[in-house]
């Protein structure tokens, strides 16, 4: 659900990503399976462009066991501290997420997060 969310954003479809984030609120709504957690921080985080609601979701995907999803949320989270001219979120979460991408062996999106940034 989250890429889901990502992609209705940069496609500029924002009803289908706000009632895609509804749906992951909904599921994480009292439960206490981190991963959820994560997507629905995740997915609100985009929409609302919030750093520190994306740097929750990395650490609940991190509590959840999925690192991609963490580094994910980790760029997304970067994208919106320089957005917001935070330099010093933006380049700690800018660190691990090349770390994790690095570890993953995603020497692409490691890439991709260099050249953007």
């Amino acid at each position: 659900m989250a890429d889901a969310v990502r992609l209705a954003i940069e496609t500029g479809d924002l009803s289908t990503a706000r009632a895609l984030a509804g749906r992951a609120a909904a599921l994480a709504a009292g439960s206490e399976i981190p991963h959820r957690q994560a997507d629905a921080l995740y997915c609100r985080g985009l929409l609302d462009h919030d750093g520190l609601r994306l740097l929750a979701a990395a650490e609940r995907y991190d509590d959840a066991g999925r690192p991609l999803a963490r580094a994910k949320a980790l760029e997304a989270a970067v994208g919106e501290f320089v957005r917001y001219g935070d330099r010093d979120q933006a380049r700690a979460a800018f660190a691990r997420a090349v770390e994790i991408y690095t570890w993953l062996g995603a020497a692409v999106d490691a890439a991709r997060l260099q050249a953007r940034f």
